[in-house]
């Protein structure tokens, strides 16, 4: 966990219940930053001075704006389910909706600085050619080949598209908002708790990180909280597209 900002903020936070909102939540507050929580489920959050738990439905601008409403910033780890990569026919248009209501709940409310963590399907692999527009790598990734500790497990049967299809359109909605002070961090092909990580932080730019032999690099669950926190604190990129991954000890 990094140090404590000098100035704490009041922080807006979008799924703070889920796989990385847990994460940044608890890295937030550690900072000292008062966090409003956005959830569904606000019975599934820890009691902590800081934080002010507010249900909210992301599907619904008006709702979004009225909780981010007074906030420095925003921090989105929004994710409507179907982690599993099983088929859901609503999926791909919960993540669109859910995204584009984001970014115009955010305005009306009058805010501009928001952090999103999106997917890795926009990071290219090849001049032109981003990971979800590959899709012959991107299903063999999701069906073999992951590291242990790697979140999501792959599901049985044929793998579903629709998250990193949809994910990218996100990225595409973030890309043509001028009105936003908006940073989208796509983390590396392999997002887990690895329990190695030396909590060294990578960054790169717009494509895919890689490994020195070549595999695409893994990302502990906790380094990219630490990356969004850092974000806000001291803004780096804004409205830019980028990418973390986190050092791992040297195999013997």
């Amino acid at each position: 966990m990094s140090t404590a900002s000098q100035t704490p903020l009041r922080l807006a936070l979008i799924g703070a219940t889920g796989f990385v909102g847990r994460q940044v939540l608890d890295e937030a507050l550690g900072r000292g930053h008062a966090v409003t929580a956005i959830v569904r489920h606000p019975d599934r959050l820890p009691e902590h001075e800081l934080l002010t738990p507010r249900e909210a439905d992301v599907q619904d601008l008006r709702q979004v704006a009225e909780a981010v409403r007074g906030h420095d910033a925003v921090l989105s780890c929004f994710h409507p389910g179907g982690h599993d990569g099983g088929a859901d026919p609503t999926l791909y248009r919960d993540v669109v909706e859910g995204t584009r209501s984001i970014i115009e709940g955010v305005k009306a409310a009058g805010l501009s600085r928001i952090v999103y963590v999106g997917g890795c399907g926009s990071l290219y692999v090849r001049p032109g050619v981003m990971l979800v527009d590959d899709l012959a790598v991107l299903g063999a990734n999701m069906k073999q080949g992951r590291p242990e500790g790697t979140y999501p497990a792959p599901a049985a049967g044929k793998p579903s598209f629709d998250i990193p299809l949809a994910a990218r359109m996100g990225f595409y909605l973030f890309e043509r908002e001028d009105r936003l002070e908006w940073t989208f961090i796509s983390p590396s092909r392999f997002l887990g708790e690895f329990g190695d990580a030396t909590g060294d932080i990578r960054y790169g730019d717009d494509r895919l990180l890689l490994e020195p032999d070549g595999s695409p690099a893994r990302l502990e669950v906790a380094d990219l909280a630490v990356a969004m926190v850092d974000e806000v604190e001291e803004p780096r990129h804004i409205r830019c597209h980028y990418t973390v991954a986190s050092s791992f000890p040297a195999s013997a």
